[in-house]
């Protein structure tokens, strides 16, 4: 094996928080092109996975304790607000509750991650760390969108129960008391979704917001930037979606949507749109998302201090 081979090899394997040396490599009787290939991209992913799974591990140990407090909270208030509407005759209002906990949701994602990154302040890991901040990143979302799936699925069970003990025909128009399993899924999806805007716009300014500080001069005016930049980028948004090609480009591609898809909550109702639903701006939002995640990440790269 060339010199110059196995020295861009090395730098590679280091690159990738991989140790491994020159004597192994002529150990291993790397001589051949393909089979170094193989031997350095088995070894980078080996490594990766060693590496993301010890993240994943270390990201939930930090939310653990918050996660099971979370559960147990959720689990006390529903059984105290449910003896009390059933005390009252008015077991339905355990509804208006259930609501307003999967709309908790929007926020608990972000929050979730939130948290970590203050860990993350605290420790300056990448700073001081190999790994990469998509590494890094990907692990507290992950760990962020458990929390969030465990506490939503939770809410999940305690509204099935609800419907079981007695069907809330004040609120839900469903047809033979039926439960509106699809409108759920729906209404957990769209709440995902909305989740995950957020997140991923809260990661990209809190990355943004700690690069400001290799500028001395702006550490006192971050806030105010920030605030520019938002309002920027949604003048900038708000603009191009006005354009007539890109709402033609939006009405192009436009799922039908079928007659069982019926209103679920009575003043809060799930209605589709006669049109049907536009694909191209889900597409956009999702592209839109993975930006905020790539550009957030450049920056941390950067190994600034936060």
């Amino acid at each position: 094996m060339q010199t110059d081979e196995a020295k861009r090899a090395l730098r590679f394997i280091h690159r990738h928080s991989c140790s491994i040396s020159m004597e192994l490599l002529e150990k291993k009787g790397l001589t051949d092109r393909f089979v170094l290939v193989y031997y350095v991209t088995s070894t980078v992913i080996h490594g990766g996975i060693i590496m993301l799974r010890g993240l994943l591990k270390k990201d939930f140990l930090l939310v653990k304790d918050l996660l099971f407090i979370g559960l147990i909270a959720e689990v006390v208030l529903f059984i105290g607000g449910a003896s009390f509407f059933a005390s009252q005759g008015i077991f339905d209002y355990i509804f208006v509750f259930l609501f307003f906990a999967y709309m908790a949701h929007i926020v608990i994602f972000p929050v979730a991650l939130m948290v970590l990154l203050r860990q993350e302040e605290k420790g300056q890991y990448w700073l001081h760390g190999t790994a990469r901040a998509s590494k890094l990143m990907f692990s507290k979302l992950m760990i962020a969108l458990v929390v969030t799936l465990a506490s939503l699925v939770l809410v999940d069970v305690l509204t099935l129960i609800s419907f079981f003990i007695e069907f809330p025909v004040e609120f839900v128009n469903s047809p033979n008391q039926e439960i509106p399993y699809v409108e759920g899924f729906i209404v957990n999806g769209i709440i995902l979704l909305t989740s995950f805007y957020f997140t991923f716009l809260g990661l990209f300014f809190w990355s943004v917001y700690h690069s400001l500080n290799v500028f001395p001069a702006l550490k006192k005016v971050r806030w105010i930037l920030l605030i520019v930049l938002y309002i920027v980028m949604n003048a900038i948004i708000t603009w191009v979606v006005d354009q007539p090609f890109i709402q033609k480009l939006f009405n192009s591609w436009v799922i039908p949507v079928e007659d069982w898809l019926e209103p679920m909550i009575i003043g809060l109702t799930i209605t589709a749109p006669t049109e049907g639903i536009p694909v191209w701006p889900i597409i956009f939002s999702l592209l839109y998302i993975v930006g905020l995640y790539v550009v957030a990440c450049w920056l941390l790269d950067r190994k600034v201090e936060v």
